[in-house]
């Protein structure tokens, strides 16, 4: 029966910590996945969206996804959803390389998987903002095949609770659905999770590279074996070291030479590697470029240094943000805020470094006149006085679109 590589979150394009060798890795790990999926003989990859790291994506990651898909083509057949990062307001990504032959965008209508043993069939949901939900119906057309499996992408309910964050609930969508699905294969949570809803296995893959220093877990993909039911199963990913350094506290009495010795203890394992260090002490001064450039002459390709929580405490800060990435500590914001689609479509618009500002003005007013067309459902939709005063010389940032990692 069927065997299928469930992956996503691959999130293609992201220039982390403003290293090239970072997006190389964002690839790598997709490629992998590919590379893994074919060796093994599966009978599909199933992608269930982020594949790029946003709606724009630059054409080095565009002719890297296309050389990736093109080694897939004649082995195994890829099927994707939309996510909401690689969302556009028109025509998809995944729609493009639908027409080349290299990816099945999947929707209402079913993909079969063929098999002596009885057919699989694969639907999709892209992801859909929270204010477009209420009009989704989860009518598909319906499959006599042995086993039938949905795809989709957004935060759901009981398997992910984020406060402040609008959910997507499952159990309605599989008690609203005219298909009964053996399987649900998720995309948006960045760890690999799993949980069992009335007789159906809902699951998270995890994401393929690390988007943040908080996703320590190894990276993973699943591999779901359809042999004799629904097995789920993960395979780990070798992807770029990233070394957590325990928690430094220098004592009282001694001076910045104690945390060098700290790091001496752990530097033989900084080799391409990137360095995460939570450094705290009384009254002593750490010199952050200092040891950044130690770490990195012993190897390290990057250096986070975290004060310690009694150090933010009483700064009065209720939350420490790492401002190397400035657009990841605006986007973790902006997706806590609950924007309508119309805001958050001018946010991605404004900080979108592909468009120049002399043309933002239309893309803006093109884009809401779409939104309008489109639904009526949204909590409200500028007018032109306020598309009018948009600023246009604040731009940060090279992504748009990092709200789902925190």
């Amino acid at each position: 029966m069927g065997r299928i590589v469930h992956t996503g979150d691959t999130h293609i394009g992201y220039l982390q910590y403003h290293l090239s060798s970072r997006r190389e890795d964002f690839l790598e790990a997709f490629r992998k996945v590919v590379q893994d999926a074919i060796e093994g003989e599966f009978d599909a990859i199933v992608h269930a969206g982020d594949l790029f790291h946003k709606a724009n994506p630059d054409l080095i990651d565009i002719a890297g996804i296309i050389e990736i898909l093109q080694l897939a083509k004649d082995n195994i057949p890829v099927l994707a959803v939309v996510g909401n990062h690689e969302m556009r307001r028109r025509i998809q990504w995944i729609d493009v390389f639908e027409r080349l032959g290299l990816v099945t965008h999947l929707g209402k209508d079913p993909y079969i998987i063929e098999d002596k043993k009885g057919n699989v069939a694969i639907y999709g949901m892209d992801y859909v903002h929270p204010n477009g939900r209420a009009g989704l119906d989860y009518q598909f057309e319906d499959s006599s095949s042995k086993y039938k499996i949905l795809v989709s992408h957004g935060q759901f309910t009981p398997l992910v609770l984020v406060p402040g964050r609008d959910t997507w609930d499952i159990e309605k969508v599989l008690k609203s659905s005219n298909v009964r699905f053996d399987a649900v294969l998720l995309g948006d949570e960045h760890i690999q999770k799993q949980k069992k809803i009335g007789d159906v296995w809902v699951t998270y893959c995890g994401s393929t590279e690390r988007g943040s220093i908080a996703e320590r877990e190894r990276r993973s993909y699943n591999i779901i074996d359809l042999e004799d039911g629904v097995k789920i199963s993960t395979k780990k990913i070798q992807t770029r070291k990233f070394v957590y350094m325990p928690d430094i506290e220098i004592p009282e009495g001694e001076d910045i030479g104690y945390l060098y010795d700290q790091i001496k203890e752990q530097e033989h394992g900084f080799i391409d590697a990137i360095v995460v260090m939570t450094v705290d002490g009384e009254g002593i001064k750490i010199p952050i470029s200092e040891v950044e450039e130690y770490c990195k002459n012993a190897g390290a390709i990057h250096v986070i240094i975290k004060p310690g929580e009694e150090k933010i405490e009483k700064a009065g800060i209720k939350e420490w943000v790492y401002f190397e990435d400035p657009a990841e500590a605006v986007e973790n914001r902006i997706g806590s805020m609950g924007l309508s689609e119309a805001a958050q479509c001018i946010d991605m618009l404004v900080r979108d470094e592909n468009i120049v500002d002399s043309n933002l003005k239309m893309h803006v007013k093109g884009s809401i006149e779409e939104i309008i067309g489109e639904s009526k459902k949204f909590d409200k939709v500028p007018v032109q006085s306020e598309i009018e005063e948009i600023p246009v010389d604040n731009k940060e940032g090279n992504g748009h679109t990092l709200g789902d990692f925190s």
